[in-house]
């Protein structure tokens, strides 16, 4: 499947000129998911428990440490994904949220730094955290 992917100005609205990248390193299947994007760096969720960062315009791309989440081999729960830059540190981070099903009353929390290049759990996360699927 093919999602050709355009870049628009954030300044001019009312250009309809759009540049598009004919090459993209990310295959998409219908249950991935685009993640969110900041600075020029995109994120993909590719399943639950794998992500990749993109920088289409130097042609880069980082996949990261394959992530645990007790959801291997268990269709009860579920994970939602968030991408952003820390100014504070100068570091770009990808927060992962496991859901598990909903009588469970539970969430594991996960943060992805690009300075340590590894996953750090959050402990003691609030068991319930209100999300919507909508960007």
């Amino acid at each position: 499947m093919s999602y050709p992917l355009h870049s628009l100005p954030f300044n001019s609205i009312f250009n309809v000129n759009a540049t598009q990248y004919e090459y993209s390193p990310v295959k998409l299947d219908y249950h991935d998911r685009l993640v969110a994007s900041c600075d020029g760096i995109i994120c993909f969720a590719i399943n639950q428990n794998l992500a990749v960062l993109w920088n289409p315009s130097i042609g880069k791309l980082k996949t990261l440490p394959t992530l645990y989440t007790p959801k291997d081999g268990d269709d009860d729960g579920h994970t939602v994904y968030g991408f952003g830059y820390d100014p504070f540190i100068d570091n770009y981070k990808v927060v992962s949220v496991f859901y598990y099903n909903v009588y469970a009353c539970k969430t594991e929390v996960s943060v992805y730094s690009f300075g340590t290049d590894c996953w750090r759990r959050i402990e003691d996360f609030p068991p319930l955290i209100p999300y919507s699927q909508q960007g």
